[in-house]
């Protein structure tokens, strides 16, 4: 199972504590649902939790599915191979979720490879930014959180449509947490990781920074506290 740094960073940065049902929206392997269940299971191995983790892909879903049965927290695991869009249309599902989270396709109008498996897993025309709010609107508890991770400039425009779109609505999606990541410090920053709320009213906004590598190439002391019960440093 291939885990990448992307995966790593949402699964050791969002917040899982007193989650009981959670939503991982395009799962992939299921790297980022089994870090999230293997955090929730240590803060708490008494409250029963539920991890359903959706994927268009057909072999995406099941080899998370494979994934998720050779763990240990197997009976808190489900892949389901579906849209959100799916999802979100059966009343069901609404007003359920204590987290969603997702390291969602971004890229929009860019070369799409010819590989349809690539496609569906690199670009969002499967999964618009507009369809992930209002989906976590739909499917979120009132105080319910939203936890992605983007590439700066999609991060920056999941902001701005966040706010332009979503704030005539009783239920909005806020942002409350936004940590911006470095390779490097000489560099740009190369990722977004952003945290919304389910709010009537805006709430506080915590920012802060993370940055890789130090300026040796070694993983920096940040990176280590974030990441360090899931690598052999």
């Amino acid at each position: 199972m291939k885990v990448g740094t992307d995966a790593v960073l949402l699964g050791t940065w969002m917040e899982v504590a007193g989650a009981q049902r959670l939503l991982d929206i395009g799962t992939g392997t299921g790297v980022i649902a089994l870090l999230g269940a293997q955090r929730r299971a240590t803060l708490d191995a008494t409250t029963p939790f539920l991890i359903e983790a959706l994927d268009i892909e057909a072999n995406a879903a099941r080899e998370a599915t494979g994934n998720f049965e050779n763990s240990p927290w197997a009976s808190s695991l489900q892949a389901v191979h579906t849209s959100l869009q799916d999802w979100v249309a059966d009343p069901l599902h609404h007003h359920q979720y204590d987290l969603i989270f997702s390291n969602p396709p971004y890229f929009d109008q860019a070369w799409k490879p010819d590989q349809e498996e690539r496609r569906l897993a690199r670009h969002s025309d499967t999964l618009p930014f507009l369809d992930l709010l209002t989906g976590a609107l739909a499917l979120l508890k009132p105080g319910g959180r939203l936890a992605l991770i983007l590439p700066q400039q999609e991060g920056l425009q999941m902001l701005e449509l966040a706010e332009r779109t979503l704030y005539q609505v009783r239920w909005r999606m806020e942002i409350v947490r936004k940590t911006a990541v470095y390779t490097v410090r000489r560099k740009p920053a190369r990722r977004l990781l952003l945290e919304f709320v389910k709010s009537q009213q805006p709430l506080p906004l915590q920012t802060d920074e993370l940055t890789i590598h130090d300026k040796n190439g070694d993983f920096s002391a940040d990176y280590r506290a974030l990441t360090g019960d899931f690598y052999l440093f």
